[in-house]
């Protein structure tokens, strides 16, 4: 049964990103310091939101490594 809802989730989030992917389809021009590149507005945005989930996941990883380490200091000291 949850591995249906997790399929139908899937599934349903694919297709949102298929109408995305076809809508937005513009050319747009990106300025970073010294990079100048052009894109269409759906690539970009999967990539922003791929980068954004990446930073995510290392930052999430350094405060979980941090907090095990704070509490193994603690044990020891007690």
């Amino acid at each position: 049964m949850v591995t249906k809802i997790k399929l139908a989730v899937l599934i349903l989030l694919a297709l949102l990103v298929i109408v995305f992917v076809v809508q937005n389809t513009t050319a747009m021009g990106i300025r970073f310091l010294f990079w100048e590149f052009s894109s269409n507005v759906a690539t970009l945005a999967i990539l922003m939101f791929a980068l954004g989930f990446c930073v995510g996941l290392l930052v999430a990883g350094w405060l979980v490594r941090g907090r095990s380490k704070g509490h193994s200091s603690k044990n020891t000291a007690a």
